[in-house]
């Protein structure tokens, strides 16, 4: 789906495309075609939600997509989930079910999550973010379930890459993918944007050395 409950700072997806409403969340039947013909053309029965919106913000239609792939499949399914993490209890324990990856974009401690990624309505996500990771990472003790947070690095924290693995350490987070931040072509560049290539390098490198002490795998 192209809807999304956040608005982040960076973000560069549907800006330049008017999409009408009924084409902004995918059909069931095409879904459905998609996955029916992969899994007859390979062995991989491996499915993964991601798109330029947030797909719990269209639940009904991820967990039918999931059940049919399921019917399939059967235990040979794998289900992949890529999420802003701003979503309920009764969706967190959906997924601790029927999600075998969940990656959570998040950014890294209060401040920095709170700036770069407010809620449509300009309210904090740090909270409601840290609470569903914690119950996944919990969740992930005592069944299969792997836990991973990506991560956008904007100029403002370059230099705070350590202090971000480190926070998601202290989480419970084994897995964190970074990039920088990233413009559309047809943007000005600003504050947020505009950081150094060696910098961000030199900065990941250490943070990458401090992550492999820890035990966390970080990469980009």
């Amino acid at each position: 789906t192209a809807h999304c409950n956040l608005q982040c700072r960076y973000c560069y997806t549907m800006k330049s495309v008017d999409l009408k409403p009924e084409h902004q969340t995918m059909d069931i039947n095409f879904a459905k075609v998609a996955i029916r013909d992969f899994f007859r053309e390979y062995p991989s029965r491996h499915i993964r939600f991601y798109g330029s919106g947030e797909p719990t913000q269209a639940f009904e239609l991820l967990k039918n997509i999931t059940e049919y792939a399921s019917e399939l499949a059967g235990d040979k399914l794998t289900v992949e989930l890529q999420s802003n993490g701003v979503f309920s209890e009764a969706t967190a324990e959906w997924i601790s079910k029927d999600v075998d990856i969940i990656w959570i974009s998040a950014d890294g401690p209060e401040d920095i999550q709170n700036f770069n990624r407010p809620t449509k309505g300009g309210k904090n996500s740090y909270d409601v973010v840290t609470r569903n990771l914690r119950y996944f990472v919990d969740i992930s003790k005592t069944q299969k379930m792997q836990v991973g947070v990506r991560t956008t690095v904007t100029a403002h924290a370059i230099k705070r890459q350590i202090e971000i693995i480190e926070h998601f350490h202290n989480l419970g987070i084994k897995f964190v993918n970074a990039h920088p931040a990233c413009i559309t072509i047809d943007e000005h560049r600003d504050d947020i944007f505009s950081w150094d290539p060696i910098e961000f390098a030199q900065a990941f490198l250490e943070a990458h050395n401090r992550a492999k002490e820890l035990g966390v795998y970080y990469n980009s």
